[in-house]
Protein backbone atom coordinates (compact mmCIF):
# COMPACT_ATOMS: atom_id res chain seq x y z
CA UNK A 1 0.00 0.00 0.00
CA UNK A 2 3.01 2.46 0.91
CA UNK A 3 4.57 1.32 -2.69
CA UNK A 4 1.29 2.13 -4.40
CA UNK A 5 0.96 5.89 -2.60
CA UNK A 6 4.19 6.60 -3.68
CA UNK A 7 3.10 5.88 -7.12
CA UNK A 8 0.24 8.17 -7.12
CA UNK A 9 2.51 10.83 -5.77
CA UNK A 10 4.43 10.70 -8.82
CA UNK A 11 1.34 10.70 -10.83
CA UNK A 12 0.06 13.55 -9.32
CA UNK A 13 3.44 15.12 -9.72
CA UNK A 14 3.96 14.95 -13.49
CA UNK A 15 3.48 18.91 -13.26
CA UNK A 16 7.34 18.74 -12.07
CA UNK A 17 8.36 17.08 -15.21
CA UNK A 18 6.69 19.55 -17.18
CA UNK A 19 7.42 22.46 -15.07
CA UNK A 20 11.03 21.64 -16.51
CA UNK A 21 10.08 21.85 -20.17
CA UNK A 22 6.82 24.25 -20.41
CA UNK A 23 6.69 27.62 -19.68
CA UNK A 24 4.80 28.74 -16.63
CA UNK A 25 1.83 30.26 -18.70
CA UNK A 26 1.86 27.06 -20.39
CA UNK A 27 2.04 24.73 -17.33
CA UNK A 28 -0.75 26.31 -15.83
CA UNK A 29 -2.92 26.40 -19.01
CA UNK A 30 -2.10 22.19 -18.40
CA UNK A 31 -2.26 22.28 -14.49
CA UNK A 32 -5.96 23.75 -15.30
CA UNK A 33 -7.09 21.58 -18.01
CA UNK A 34 -5.92 18.46 -16.12
CA UNK A 35 -7.85 19.34 -12.83
CA UNK A 36 -11.18 20.02 -14.72
CA UNK A 37 -10.77 16.58 -16.36
CA UNK A 38 -9.88 15.38 -13.03
CA UNK A 39 -13.47 15.99 -11.58
CA UNK A 40 -15.81 13.67 -12.97
CA UNK A 41 -13.52 10.85 -12.28
CA UNK A 42 -12.47 12.25 -8.99
CA UNK A 43 -15.95 12.39 -7.51
CA UNK A 44 -17.46 9.75 -9.26
CA UNK A 45 -14.75 7.39 -8.93
CA UNK A 46 -14.46 7.53 -5.10
CA UNK A 47 -17.92 6.86 -4.90
CA UNK A 48 -17.63 3.57 -6.90
CA UNK A 49 -14.03 2.64 -5.14
CA UNK A 50 -16.36 2.72 -1.68
CA UNK A 51 -19.10 0.62 -3.27
CA UNK A 52 -17.41 -1.73 -5.02
CA UNK A 53 -14.37 -2.69 -3.15
CA UNK A 54 -16.54 -3.98 -0.58
CA UNK A 55 -19.09 -5.85 -2.15
CA UNK A 56 -16.61 -7.31 -3.95
CA UNK A 57 -14.48 -8.18 -0.99
CA UNK A 58 -16.80 -9.99 0.54
CA UNK A 59 -17.18 -11.80 -2.42
CA UNK A 60 -13.54 -12.67 -3.24
CA UNK A 61 -13.81 -16.33 -3.20
CA UNK A 62 -16.82 -16.38 -5.80
CA UNK A 63 -15.32 -15.34 -9.13
CA UNK A 64 -19.05 -15.25 -10.95
CA UNK A 65 -20.50 -13.43 -8.71
CA UNK A 66 -17.28 -10.83 -8.74
CA UNK A 67 -18.21 -11.00 -12.49
CA UNK A 68 -21.18 -10.34 -12.53
CA UNK A 69 -21.11 -7.34 -10.13
CA UNK A 70 -18.17 -5.93 -12.45
CA UNK A 71 -19.79 -6.28 -15.52
CA UNK A 72 -22.92 -4.98 -14.36
CA UNK A 73 -20.95 -1.72 -12.33
CA UNK A 74 -18.74 -1.42 -15.55
CA UNK A 75 -21.71 -1.34 -17.73
CA UNK A 76 -24.16 0.84 -15.80
CA UNK A 77 -20.99 3.59 -15.05
CA UNK A 78 -20.32 3.73 -18.81
CA UNK A 79 -23.72 3.83 -19.72
CA UNK A 80 -23.97 7.35 -17.53
CA UNK A 81 -20.75 8.79 -17.83
CA UNK A 82 -20.05 8.11 -21.66
CA UNK A 83 -22.60 9.84 -23.52
CA UNK A 84 -21.93 12.74 -20.80
CA UNK A 85 -18.12 12.46 -22.15
CA UNK A 86 -19.06 13.09 -25.65
CA UNK A 87 -21.34 16.18 -24.18
CA UNK A 88 -18.14 18.11 -22.39
CA UNK A 89 -15.87 17.23 -25.54
CA UNK A 90 -18.47 19.61 -27.64
CA UNK A 91 -18.95 22.13 -25.26
CA UNK A 92 -15.58 22.19 -23.96
CA UNK A 93 -15.77 26.01 -24.65
CA UNK A 94 -18.66 26.86 -22.14
CA UNK A 95 -17.17 24.30 -19.27
CA UNK A 96 -13.95 26.49 -19.68
CA UNK A 97 -15.40 30.07 -19.63
CA UNK A 98 -17.47 28.76 -16.69
CA UNK A 99 -15.15 27.33 -14.88
CA UNK A 100 -11.70 28.96 -15.47
CA UNK A 101 -13.24 32.82 -17.68
CA UNK A 102 -12.28 33.61 -20.88
CA UNK A 103 -8.64 33.93 -19.75
CA UNK A 104 -8.29 30.58 -20.02
CA UNK A 105 -9.63 29.55 -23.38
CA UNK A 106 -6.22 28.27 -24.28
CA UNK A 107 -6.85 25.08 -22.67
CA UNK A 108 -10.11 24.24 -23.98
CA UNK A 109 -8.32 21.96 -26.94
CA UNK A 110 -5.96 20.03 -24.33
CA UNK A 111 -9.36 19.29 -22.32
CA UNK A 112 -10.79 18.21 -25.26
CA UNK A 113 -7.94 15.65 -25.72
CA UNK A 114 -8.24 14.73 -22.28
CA UNK A 115 -12.18 14.54 -22.18
CA UNK A 116 -11.85 11.65 -24.62
CA UNK A 117 -10.12 9.45 -22.25
CA UNK A 118 -12.72 9.93 -19.23
CA UNK A 119 -14.90 6.67 -20.13
CA UNK A 120 -11.83 4.43 -19.35
CA UNK A 121 -10.82 5.76 -16.68
CA UNK A 122 -14.17 5.52 -14.73
CA UNK A 123 -13.89 1.94 -16.39
CA UNK A 124 -10.49 1.50 -15.00
CA UNK A 125 -11.19 2.12 -11.44
CA UNK A 126 -13.73 -0.50 -11.46
CA UNK A 127 -11.24 -2.68 -12.55
CA UNK A 128 -8.90 -1.35 -9.82
CA UNK A 129 -11.19 -2.59 -7.34
CA UNK A 130 -11.19 -6.03 -9.22
CA UNK A 131 -7.99 -6.51 -8.46
CA UNK A 132 -7.55 -5.12 -5.41
CA UNK A 133 -10.74 -7.05 -3.92
CA UNK A 134 -8.62 -10.62 -5.03
CA UNK A 135 -5.87 -9.53 -2.67
CA UNK A 136 -3.53 -9.24 -5.54
CA UNK A 137 -1.71 -6.27 -4.54
CA UNK A 138 2.00 -6.57 -6.06
CA UNK A 139 0.52 -7.63 -9.21
CA UNK A 140 -1.34 -4.06 -8.84
CA UNK A 141 1.98 -2.13 -7.72
CA UNK A 142 4.06 -3.61 -10.54
CA UNK A 143 0.69 -2.56 -13.21
CA UNK A 144 0.29 0.97 -11.03
CA UNK A 145 4.97 1.79 -11.84
CA UNK A 146 4.71 0.14 -15.45
CA UNK A 147 1.85 3.32 -15.74
CA UNK A 148 4.07 5.99 -14.44
CA UNK A 149 6.92 5.22 -16.40
CA UNK A 150 4.92 4.78 -19.61
CA UNK A 151 3.17 8.24 -18.61
CA UNK A 152 6.40 10.22 -17.55
CA UNK A 153 8.15 9.10 -20.79
CA UNK A 154 5.14 10.23 -22.42
CA UNK A 155 4.88 13.03 -20.48
CA UNK A 156 8.75 14.19 -21.43
CA UNK A 157 8.63 13.77 -25.19
CA UNK A 158 4.94 14.93 -25.81
CA UNK A 159 5.36 18.14 -24.20
CA UNK A 160 9.12 18.85 -24.65
CA UNK A 161 8.15 18.11 -29.12
CA UNK A 162 4.57 19.26 -28.88
CA UNK A 163 4.08 21.87 -25.50
CA UNK A 164 0.74 21.70 -24.04
CA UNK A 165 -0.75 19.52 -26.72
CA UNK A 166 1.58 17.06 -26.27
CA UNK A 167 1.30 17.08 -22.61
CA UNK A 168 -2.33 16.68 -23.01
CA UNK A 169 -1.92 13.42 -25.61
CA UNK A 170 0.75 11.90 -23.03
CA UNK A 171 -1.89 10.92 -20.21
CA UNK A 172 -4.33 10.34 -22.49
CA UNK A 173 -2.29 7.75 -24.16
CA UNK A 174 -0.62 6.82 -20.86
CA UNK A 175 -4.35 5.96 -19.26
CA UNK A 176 -4.98 3.52 -22.30
CA UNK A 177 -2.09 1.64 -21.86
CA UNK A 178 -2.86 1.71 -18.20
CA UNK A 179 -6.30 0.85 -18.79
CA UNK A 180 -4.97 -1.83 -21.44
CA UNK A 181 -2.51 -3.12 -17.97
CA UNK A 182 -5.52 -3.26 -16.01
CA UNK A 183 -8.11 -5.12 -17.78
CA UNK A 184 -5.42 -7.78 -18.92
CA UNK A 185 -5.14 -8.29 -15.63
CA UNK A 186 -8.91 -8.62 -14.84
CA UNK A 187 -8.82 -10.90 -17.91
CA UNK A 188 -6.72 -13.23 -16.29
CA UNK A 189 -8.71 -13.54 -12.63
CA UNK A 190 -12.14 -14.31 -14.81
CA UNK A 191 -10.18 -16.11 -17.18
CA UNK A 192 -12.47 -14.74 -19.44
CA UNK A 193 -12.20 -12.92 -23.46
CA UNK A 194 -11.58 -9.82 -24.01
CA UNK A 195 -15.32 -9.27 -25.90
CA UNK A 196 -16.83 -10.42 -22.52
CA UNK A 197 -14.45 -8.37 -20.17
CA UNK A 198 -14.71 -5.30 -22.39
CA UNK A 199 -16.97 -5.35 -25.23
CA UNK A 200 -20.23 -6.64 -24.05
CA UNK A 201 -20.28 -4.02 -21.24
CA UNK A 202 -20.11 -0.82 -23.32
CA UNK A 203 -22.80 -1.59 -26.40
CA UNK A 204 -25.00 0.18 -24.97
CA UNK A 205 -22.86 3.12 -23.88
CA UNK A 206 -21.27 3.29 -27.07
CA UNK A 207 -25.01 3.49 -28.72
CA UNK A 208 -26.18 6.54 -26.18
CA UNK A 209 -22.98 7.94 -26.36
CA UNK A 210 -23.76 8.41 -30.62
CA UNK A 211 -27.03 9.37 -29.75
CA UNK A 212 -25.42 12.25 -27.67
CA UNK A 213 -22.87 13.13 -30.43
CA UNK A 214 -25.89 13.48 -33.09
CA UNK A 215 -28.09 15.62 -31.18
CA UNK A 216 -24.70 18.03 -30.18
CA UNK A 217 -23.67 18.17 -34.09
CA UNK A 218 -26.98 19.52 -34.71
CA UNK A 219 -27.43 22.00 -31.96
CA UNK A 220 -23.58 23.24 -33.11
CA UNK A 221 -24.57 23.06 -36.56
CA UNK A 222 -28.55 24.96 -36.20
CA UNK A 223 -27.12 27.78 -33.95
CA UNK A 224 -23.59 28.12 -35.97
CA UNK A 225 -21.53 27.47 -32.80
CA UNK A 226 -18.38 25.57 -33.67
CA UNK A 227 -15.38 27.71 -32.03
CA UNK A 228 -18.11 30.03 -30.51
CA UNK A 229 -19.42 30.09 -27.37
CA UNK A 230 -23.21 30.88 -25.79
CA UNK A 231 -23.68 30.19 -22.22
CA UNK A 232 -27.35 31.19 -22.65
CA UNK A 233 -27.87 28.61 -26.12
CA UNK A 234 -25.16 26.29 -23.90
CA UNK A 235 -27.85 26.03 -20.84
CA UNK A 236 -31.26 25.58 -22.80
CA UNK A 237 -29.59 22.96 -24.47
CA UNK A 238 -28.43 21.10 -21.34
CA UNK A 239 -31.85 21.63 -19.62
CA UNK A 240 -33.83 20.55 -22.53
CA UNK A 241 -31.39 17.06 -23.07
CA UNK A 242 -31.58 16.30 -19.37
CA UNK A 243 -35.14 16.29 -19.15
CA UNK A 244 -35.86 14.41 -22.68
CA UNK A 245 -33.30 11.86 -20.89
CA UNK A 246 -35.22 12.47 -17.43
CA UNK A 247 -38.49 11.79 -19.54
CA UNK A 248 -36.82 8.72 -20.74
CA UNK A 249 -35.77 7.12 -17.75
CA UNK A 250 -39.61 7.74 -16.12
CA UNK A 251 -41.44 6.56 -19.75
CA UNK A 252 -39.65 4.11 -21.61
CA UNK A 253 -36.17 2.86 -19.92
CA UNK A 254 -35.62 -0.04 -22.00
CA UNK A 255 -34.47 3.22 -24.65
CA UNK A 256 -31.13 3.84 -22.26
CA UNK A 257 -29.97 0.58 -22.42
CA UNK A 258 -30.22 -3.00 -20.47
CA UNK A 259 -28.17 -2.08 -18.07
CA UNK A 260 -29.50 1.65 -16.68
CA UNK A 261 -32.98 -0.08 -17.27
CA UNK A 262 -32.18 -3.17 -14.58
CA UNK A 263 -31.07 -0.74 -12.34
CA UNK A 264 -34.08 1.31 -12.46
CA UNK A 265 -35.95 -1.73 -12.34
CA UNK A 266 -34.58 -2.57 -9.07
CA UNK A 267 -34.59 0.62 -7.88
CA UNK A 268 -38.49 1.01 -8.26
CA UNK A 269 -38.71 -2.63 -7.02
Amino acid sequence: MILLKIANFFNNGVNLLLGKILSASSLGIFDRANYIKNLPSKYLGHVLDRIMFPVMSELQDENIRIFKVYQHGLGLSNALMMPLYVFLIFNAREIVLILLGENWMESVVPLQIMFGILALSISGRMADSVVRSKGLIYLNVKRKYAYVIVLMICAFFGSYYFGVLGAALAVLISQFINYVFIILLVKQIFNKSFKTIFIEPLKSAFLLSFVVLVLCVIYKSILGLWGESNLISFFSFSAILGIALAIIAFKRPKLLGEYIFLTLSKIRN
